[in-house]
């Protein structure tokens, strides 16, 4: 959705600040900024007992850090952190990821996302609770600024809606 923002304002003729700006808020949401935050309070009570945080997990829907729209076989920015985090981690935390991973992936396909292992991040070096939202904010200014350049080479106004009326029309007195 971010991503469709920044588009959306560079099409309209939005300057590249406030294309970036659209972008950042389009992403303000729990559900997308701020993802890892949920996913550090719950990944914090899932390192201490794996296998009751997969029991719930498994019951009630996915937890939060795992399953994506886009990445749906493998998250890849989650894999590259956690091929850094997870070596230095004790051999506890690496049990639990690994269960937590394999087992939600394996059991209902839901894969371990960057919101997971930016929590591990935070978690593992006693991180402020929204600094994963901060990197991710950070990272992904990177990529809205390329769509914004990507954007700039197509017309203009090409995301314009067009609405379709739907309701009763009414006669005019």
């Amino acid at each position: 959705m971010s991503t469709t923002a920044v588009r959306v304002a560079v099409s309209a003729g939005s300057d590249p600040y406030s294309a970036l700006l659209a972008g950042l808020a389009a992403a303000d949401s729990p559900l997308h900024v701020g993802a890892s935050v949920r996913a550090v309070d719950w990944l914090r009570g899932a390192l201490d007992d794996p296998r009751a945080a997969l029991d719930v997990a498994l019951a009630t829907g996915p937890p939060p850090g795992f399953g994506h729209v886009v990445y749906t076989e493998a998250d890849p920015r989650a894999q590259l952190l956690l091929d850094r985090l997870l070596p230095e981690s004790s051999p506890e935390i690496r049990e639990a990821v690994t269960l937590l991973e394999q087992e939600l992936t394996e059991r209902r396909g839901w894969v371990l996302n960057i919101d997971a292992a930016l929590a591990l991040l935070v978690l593992q070096h006693g991180l402020p609770r929204d600094a994963g939202s901060v990197i991710f904010a950070c990272a992904r200014t990177v990529g809205w600024t390329a769509h914004a350049i990507e954007e700039l080479a197509e017309p203009g106004m090409r995301f314009r809606l067009r609405g379709v009326y739907t309701g009763s029309r009414q006669a005019k007195p």
